[in-house]
């Protein structure tokens, strides 16, 4: 059941070239995700390569440093994330979960983990295509004790498709995705925002409101 616990009355976007995704990890390490709005395939193919950190995920110390284990004193982690706009990493295998804009209203999911713990560098393990109509703008695991049911799904905030969608794993294969549920479609507007509170409970933000998802 989905409960509207905030009406805030504010609408609005965000604009501009570039815009950053920060997320810090249980160890301290800031995450930053990098996107720029560029159409040119010259540009976008500095994506895949070391010249800029933008289309990048890159890996920072809490004060903006790079790691020292990171190889050749680079803070890339992941390439070639064209409009990154979420990121979570998976409880089970530990894998960073990237949701890309690659397409004004669908996207790509991407599973990048380092080979090994002494390669702080990382590769795509798979990628799936999200369909036209997602328009993706956020995406969270769930690790709580809550809603048992949910233990271990990715859920990814679908703007355009005014959905929440749930993302079920093969337990015996955790790349590999079973089934995908599609919630509350017109329910509660546009979903801007997914994430999970302290009492278990999934939160959702949509234009105006907040609103509390538990059984």
């Amino acid at each position: 059941m989905a409960r509207r616990i905030l009406v805030t009355g504010a609408t609005g976007t965000v604009g501009g070239a570039t815009m950053r995704l920060l997320k810090a990890d249980p160890f301290r390490t800031m995450w930053d995700a990098i996107r720029a709005h560029v159409t040119d395939p010259h540009l976008l193919a500095t994506f895949a390569r070391f010249a800029t950190y933008n289309g990048k995920v890159l890996r920072l110390n809490a004060d903006a440093t790079t790691p020292d284990d990171q190889p050749e004193s680079t803070p890339i982690y992941s390439l070639d994330h064209p409009q990154p706009t979420a990121l979570d990493w998976q409880p089970v295998s530990g894998a960073l979960w990237v949701v890309d804009g690659v397409e004004r209203s669908g996207g790509r999911l991407s599973a990048v983990a380092a080979h090994d713990l002494q390669q702080r560098r990382a590769a795509f393990r798979t990628a799936y295509t999200l369909p036209q109509g997602t328009g993706a703008s956020s995406a969270r695991f769930y690790r709580g004790h809550l809603m048992s049911m949910f233990s271990g799904n990715l859920f990814i905030a679908a703007a355009t498709g005014r959905q929440l969608i749930r993302l079920q794993f093969d337990p015996d294969n955790p790349a590999r995705i079973t089934s995908v549920d599609r919630m509350l479609t017109d329910e509660i507007g546009t979903v801007r925002v997914v994430a999970e509170g302290p009492d278990g409970a999934l939160y959702l933000a949509s234009d105006t409101a907040l609103y509390r998802l538990r059984p």
